[in-house]
């Protein structure tokens, strides 16, 4: 009798401490806000004793990382699972995403007439005000390339449909603006605006600052 009673006591025992092993629990942070196609999207961690990690994202990609990035490449709604492993166990947890194509190039892209404000800060005997047009043509979704009378660059749209904005700087050309720094730009869908600043320095001018705004609508 006594030998029942401790055995169902060593029994009851190990029952308890297995019981209170706890098992790993699967979590990541759902990505917020509009989820675009060929942009980066960030998956958080947030699993409870895990040290394995399998992503699966729903488009044939996958992933080990415990707090992945993943580019989608088309439109639709994929179903993302996490399964973790761990010392005691194993669990998954599933979410569906949905991805979105958002064209910005589309919005910007034609010709723009306005007004054209050039400063030099330290010789103000070389500015210069004048009308002329801007044309704007697309590269990709979000990359789109700028020309203006004193030439062109290239640069990236961020925002959304109703509004979009561009600080990138690349491919400047022809050596007149090999010199310019930044460019802050914006784009209002409602009215048609475009508005850009390029900032640096004036090659032909002894490398004077130079400050080139342009005002304009699409026309």
């Amino acid at each position: 009798m006594k030998h029942d009673k401790l055995l169902l006591l060593i029994i009851i025992i190990f029952g308890f401490i297995a019981c209170n092993k706890k098992r790993p629990v699967a979590c990541f942070v759902e990505p917020s806000g509009i989820l675009e196609i060929n942009e980066p999207i960030i998956f958080k961690d947030c699993s409870e004793l895990a040290n394995a990690y399998e992503y699966s994202f729903g488009d044939d990609g996958f992933s080990n990382d415990p707090s992945p990035t993943h580019n989608y490449a088309n439109e639709g709604t994929f179903k993302v699972t996490l399964k973790v492993g761990g010392g005691n166990g194993k669990d998954e947890v599933s979410r569906h995403l949905k991805l979105m194509r958002i064209p910005l190039t589309d919005l910007i892209v034609g010709t723009y007439q306005g007004t054209y404000t050039e400063t030099y800060p330290i010789d103000t005997s070389l500015n210069n005000t004048y009308t002329g047009g801007c044309q704007i043509f697309a590269k990709n979704l979000k990359e789109f390339t700028v020309f203006i009378p004193r030439g062109g660059f290239d640069t990236r749209a961020i925002g959304s449909n109703s509004q979009l904005t561009f600080t990138e700087l690349n491919n400047l050309v022809p050596e007149r603006l090999s010199k310019m720094k930044s460019v802050t730009g914006s784009f209002s869908n409602a009215t048609g605006n475009l508005t850009l600043t390029l900032t640096g320095s004036d090659p032909e001018s002894n490398e004077t600052p130079w400050v080139i705004r342009f005002t304009g609508v699409k026309g």
